[in-house]
């Protein structure tokens, strides 16, 4: 979770640099999580159903090409909650698209 500027609303997001960069203690790259549902047919988002893994109440959707770096003390260190595996994997996928680095 973010913090938002005047301090007290959280945004979600979902952290996709590497984890030995996170590890480091350097900037994170975070990709914006939202749950609003419009536009959303974009080869960029990943739509994350609500369950007890994912901390998530709602239908969410990973904007893969809404990225930002933070430094890690930004960060809630309490995660709400993680991607299942297949989440993982189509996030990547989502990314190499956003980004161009399809080959």
């Amino acid at each position: 979770m973010l913090p938002t500027s005047d301090g007290e609303a959280r945004k979600r997001a979902v952290v996709v640099s590497a984890d030995a960069i996170n590890r480091a203690g350097m900037h994170v790259v975070v990709a914006r999580l939202t749950t609003q549902d419009r536009h959303r047919s974009l080869p960029s988002i990943v739509v994350v159903e609500p369950e007890e893994q994912t901390g998530l109440a709602v239908t969410s959707f990973v904007l893969c090409h809404d990225l930002l770096t933070l430094p890690q003390s930004r960060l809630d260190p309490r995660p709400i909650g993680s991607l299942p595996l297949g989440k993982i994997i189509e996030t990547e996928e989502k990314l190499r698209y956003a980004l161009d680095l399809r080959g």
